[in-house]
């Protein structure tokens, strides 16, 4: 659909839809970042085809849990429409790019703590 989005969007479609990641990975990953007030953000998982940064960001499995938001929160079809034009998030999701990390964090807490 797109092949110029970035590299968490890319990697956390991938990840969600195959359903390769290990859950406890997922979740140790998740609730050490919560705890310790580490959780990046979608521009830190940016890294283009720099996949060692990304990996060493645990870019794998905080973009699953930001598709696996996104699906959970808005659907299918604003995932598609953000795939689209994956830098008009006040567009496709009503809100900015920083109210939409702040919607996922607080997911985050309530699926992952």
């Amino acid at each position: 659909m797109n092949n110029n989005i970035p590299r968490w969007l890319n990697e956390g479609i991938a990840s969600y839809e195959a359903k390769d990641k290990n859950p406890e990975w997922i979740i140790k990953t998740i609730k050490n970042g919560l705890e310790n007030n580490n959780i990046p953000r979608f521009r830190d998982l940016d890294t283009g085809d720099d996949f060692e940064t990304f990996f060493n960001r645990n870019g794998y499995q905080y973009s699953y849990t930001i598709v696996e938001f996104i699906v959970t929160e808005f659907g299918y079809d604003k995932l598609k429409e953000f795939i689209q034009s994956p830098t008009m998030y006040l567009e496709v999701f009503g809100l900015t790019e920083n109210q939409l990390q702040e919607k996922w964090i607080t997911y985050l807490g309530e699926k992952y703590l």
